[in-house]
């Protein structure tokens, strides 16, 4: 009788160690899991902001009228540098000026103020750039740009004009919004652009009087 006891402790000691390494186990595999999920996880985002980079690249090349791909840094640049872009379009029909443009940031990084070029914001780029080209690069009417300027001088985030470079050369004369840093007269002249704070909490419009972005 007790070898029957014991025997039967034995298997009970024998079962929960069995258990024991069944829940080890599985731990470990569900380390195993996590550990090779979450490099998949990080490498979907990487592609799918490359993918939205390259979109945004390849419709910028097109409207500019340049055959080849432009560099990764000129197109990171202008989805979140307003200032920059414009400057692209306003010379694209002058080959000569266009280049030189380009050769004059092609080493140089994102400018400090400038936010990192996300998907959200490569695709909201992209979306800007189509509906300038539908409109014909034109720029808003006298009346738009008077209503936007007032509202923008009245605004709280008006700043000075802004020491960098670039806004020196193009925009020296003009004040930037400190929410957004772009230059204030280059800003409100273009259809791609907006406001981006809410006239009121809750308003589904902005301090220009047009719809906020979604």
């Amino acid at each position: 009788m007790l070898d029957h006891q014991f025997n039967d402790h034995q298997h009970g000691r024998s079962v929960l160690h069995a258990k024991q390494r069944r829940h080890e186990g599985n731990g470990r595999s569900v380390k195993r899991t996590m550990t090779d999920i979450l490099p998949i996880t990080q490498k979907s985002q990487a592609e799918t902001e490359e993918e939205a980079q390259c979109a945004f690249s390849f419709k910028l090349s097109e409207m500019l009228g340049i055959q080849t791909a432009l560099p990764a840094n000129i197109a990171r640049r202008a989805s979140v540098d307003p200032l920059f872009l414009y400057r692209l379009l306003e010379v694209r029909n002058e080959p000569a000026a266009l280049q030189e443009l380009i050769d004059s940031v092609a080493e140089a990084s994102l400018p400090k103020w400038a936010p990192r070029p996300t998907t959200h914001l490569l695709k909201q780029a992209s979306i800007a750039l189509g509906r300038w080209a539908a409109n014909g690069f034109s720029q808003v009417s006298d009346a738009i740009k008077e209503k936007r300027r007032a509202a923008c001088k009245a605004c709280p985030h008006l700043r000075e004009p802004s020491p960098h470079l670039l806004f020196q050369i193009f925009a020296h004369d003009s004040k930037t919004c400190g929410l957004c840093s772009c230059a204030i007269e280059k800003k409100i002249m273009l259809p791609t652009e907006t406001c981006p704070v809410a006239d009121a909490p809750g308003s589904p419009r902005n301090r220009w009087g047009e719809l906020l972005d979604p």
